[in-house]
């Protein structure tokens, strides 16, 4: 018993010096490691100081010249940017939203309408027409007119035979060329309009936009083809083409 009891205190004696070198080298790793990231530390206070010297000078560096850029689309998809008050009537049971702010999305077929302070997208397909109270302009859509081709078109003759003005947008796709620093670094959207004659027949016909293609167009009604060419109608020019339908329906000329 006596030996043993020496033997178990030698033991505890000998577990000391272990913990102790234990708790050295614990130490001069931490102090080992602190020293590693102060001076990593310094290096980066170094670099900033460093590059914020010469921060100035990059607006100037011909370099960035060679980097691409982020594209964008830029330009309007809408007939009108402004917010107009409007009356819409929809196509079930031809309800009316009276007095409501809106704006037509030319390039998705859709009216934006303000609402409890949401905006509420409303489909072609869904709406009969639209007058705008500030100047009394109708649009009216594919379903008045009983046609295939979507959208809103604005009444500019209402007569037996109407004229309408209904826009597409056409992207215009970025150009830039960098070696020159010329051209155009975005894709541009771009509003275009197009007339149309609705027939009393039913019948949409897309008014071509050349002089000589609308003549033409016209070739097989000879009083119509005589005015045309005596009267030097340009078909962009808005004025001349409500000249021509009203001539149209004041002559009782049949439209296929």
């Amino acid at each position: 018993m006596y030996n043993q009891n020496i033997v178990m205190i030698s033991s505890k004696k000998n577990k000391y010096p272990k913990n102790i070198m234990n708790l050295a080298v614990y130490s001069l790793v931490v102090v080992f490691v602190l020293l590693s990231f102060n001076s990593q530390a310094q290096d980066r206070r170094r670099d900033l100081k460093y590059y914020s010297t010469i921060a100035k000078k990059v607006d100037n560096n011909p370099h960035l010249n060679n980097f691409g850029h982020k594209k964008k689309t830029v330009g309007t998809c809408y007939w009108d940017e402004q917010w107009r008050k409007a009356n819409i009537v929809l196509v079930i049971d031809s309800i009316l939203i009276g007095d409501v702010e809106t704006r037509i999305d030319v390039r998705r077929n859709e009216l934006e309408v303000k609402y409890k302070g949401e905006i509420k997208l409303v489909p072609s397909y869904r709406v009969n027409f639209i007058q705008f109270l500030d100047n009394n302009d109708v649009f009216v859509t594919e379903n008045v007119l009983k046609v295939s081709q979507k959208g809103f078109y604005k009444v500019m003759v209402d007569d037996k035979n109407m004229l309408l003005c209904g826009s597409k947008i056409e992207i215009v796709k970025a150009n830039y060329n960098v070696a020159l620093d010329v051209g155009n670094k975005h894709d541009t959207m771009v509003k275009k309009d197009e007339f149309f004659v609705y027939s009393q027949n039913g019948n949409l016909i897309h008014i071509e936009l050349s002089k000589s293609k609308m003549r033409k167009q016209f070739r097989d009604k000879p009083v119509l083809y005589d005015y045309l060419k005596k009267n030097k109608i340009n078909p962009k020019d808005k004025k001349q083409l409500v000249q021509f339908v009203d001539y149209i329906n004041k002559n009782n000329v049949a439209l296929n």
